[in-house]
């Protein structure tokens, strides 16, 4: 499995340099899309770096 393209700007983020992803321009988000955010996440949460969804719809933005 390759590696979402987020991850990419995860190689150079740090708990004092959050990543921000802008989502304005997603307007459809499949299961395939979210196991990349989810991916990205959890890279994220292993080097203690934030992720922010800029921008992000209330359907995506929302946490269970």
């Amino acid at each position: 499995m390759t590696r979402p393209p987020g991850c990419e700007a995860l190689a150079h983020a740090s708990a004092a340099n959050p990543v921000a992803l802008d989502c304005s321009g997603l307007t459809f988000c499949d299961s395939s899309a979210l196991n990349a955010l989810l991916t990205m996440r959890r890279t994220a949460q292993a080097t203690g770096t934030v992720i922010r969804l800029a921008a992000a719809s209330p359907q995506l933005s929302e946490s269970p």
